[in-house]
């Protein structure tokens, strides 16, 4: 008994067409999966003491940055060794109060030419 094979008889766009359908139905089941489990795992999640953290630290930069800038020369000796070498500083005491500013300013320029290279 001759038997045929039904794939030999399908014409070659077909079996290519399908083979590419069953392609990207596997990738997309595959990255449904990954999804599915990241949303699952224990993924890094942000925490309320990460979130404090920030909070002092952002705070006490700006009391430093307004003692080094604006009240330095008002009270030369506080009795804290750091911030007296702030008050007899001159010129390195803005220094890194002004990098801030300068440094975001940069980073959104480059930002913004990133996207009109990538868009264009």
């Amino acid at each position: 008994m001759l038997s045929i094979c039904h794939d030999a008889m399908t014409p070659v766009s077909s079996r290519s067409s399908s083979r590419a359908a069953e392609n990207a139905y596997a990738l997309r089941e595959i990255r449904r999966r990954q999804i599915e489990q990241s949303r699952n795992s224990n993924a890094w999640k942000p925490s309320i003491l990460g979130g404090y953290i920030i909070i002092v630290a952002s705070v006490l930069f700006f009391v430093v940055g307004i003692y080094a800038t604006l009240l330095s020369a008002f009270w030369n000796n506080t009795g804290i060794w750091i911030l007296d070498v702030l008050a007899r500083d001159t010129h390195y005491k803005y220094l890194a109060l002004l990098l801030i500013p300068t440094g975001a300013y940069f980073v959104i320029a480059n930002w913004v030419g990133w996207q009109y290279y990538r868009n264009s």
